[in-house]
């Protein structure tokens, strides 16, 4: 007689931060199988497969991001400033600024980060210390364990190119008809208003009501990249619906609002969708 296999978990989770976060680790799981197929339901994405979400240390963040910010330098370092190739110097100056960031994420207690592993799989990474200090109830986790899983699909629809876009210290810029010089891509303003718009569709479908952020697990960055996003994503979308607003996926830099455009949804959608000229796609150095 044999016994059914039970089916293959949607996502892959590992608890890699000791015996202590268990439990943490057997929570993320629960809440990552019930949110994933929710994620792809509401923003029309797909997920890769088999997501992967580690549970660290501090001191593993800090390991996997060098990793992936090294690797990350490497890929754009011809991207920038022109395609023109930077500078040893220059290059150092921009490992140091992501190593910054990434000691801040863990000082300024941010739960969780997306980005890719040594072999460019896009992953998240759970940090357990950040979650025991906000005390993170089972809402709360379920809104983190949504908004990352938001990140992973904006990283397969773009082939790739959202991380890097959102993270790179290089910078990038349109130039439109006219403009003397280029225009910052609001890359991480698109990026963390589509994940905060998602992880509250998520939680309303399950809890009822959208969730928020708690107080003391606030992301580190300005409330402009995630409230503001998420009213500019949710009129975008009403606007124009889920499929064409995807469309923006795979050509990011192009159709990525830029700095100009984040207060004017109508201006975004007008050049995006309804362009008369295409702008100049440039590199620029963020100063």
């Amino acid at each position: 007689m044999t016994t059914p296999q039970s089916p293959e978990p949607v996502c892959e989770v590992r608890q890699e931060a000791g015996p202590d976060h268990d439990a943490l680790g057997t929570r993320i799981a629960a809440h990552a199988e019930i949110a994933a197929p929710l994620v792809e339901e509401v923003t029309g994405l797909r997920l890769p497969r088999r997501p992967l979400i580690r549970i660290v240390t501090d001191q593993d963040l800090l390991a996997s991001d060098r990793e992936y910010s090294t690797g990350m330098l490497h890929r754009l370092r011809g991207e920038a400033y022109g395609f023109q190739l930077i500078d040893e110097t220059e290059f150092s100056a921009a490992l140091t600024t992501l190593d910054q960031g990434a000691h801040d994420l863990i000082a300024k207690h941010n739960i969780a980060f997306a980005c890719e592993d040594a072999r460019m799989r896009p992953q998240v990474l759970v940090i357990a210390s950040s979650v025991v200090y906000a005390g993170h109830g089972s809402e709360q986790l379920l809104r983190t364990v949504a908004h990352e899983l938001t990140h992973l699909a904006q990283y397969r629809a773009s082939k790739g190119r959202a991380f890097d876009f959102s993270n790179t210290p290089y910078g990038y810029g349109q130039r439109p008809p006219g403009a003397a010089q280029p225009i910052a891509c609001a890359t991480s303003f698109l990026l963390e208003g589509h994940a905060t718009w998602a992880d509250r569709q998520v939680t309303t479908k399950l809890l009822g009501q959208p969730v928020g952020w708690a107080d003391n697990a606030r992301p580190p960055q300005t409330p402009c990249a995630y409230e503001d996003g998420c009213a500019f994503v949710e009129a975008a979308i009403a606007a124009l619906g889920v499929t064409t607003f995807n469309t923006v996926w795979p050509s990011l830099l192009h159709l990525c609002p830029n700095m100009t455009e984040t207060e004017d949804v109508s201006a975004w959608m007008r050049r995006a969708f309804l362009p008369t000229s295409t702008p100049t796609l440039h590199a620029a150095a963020q100063g």
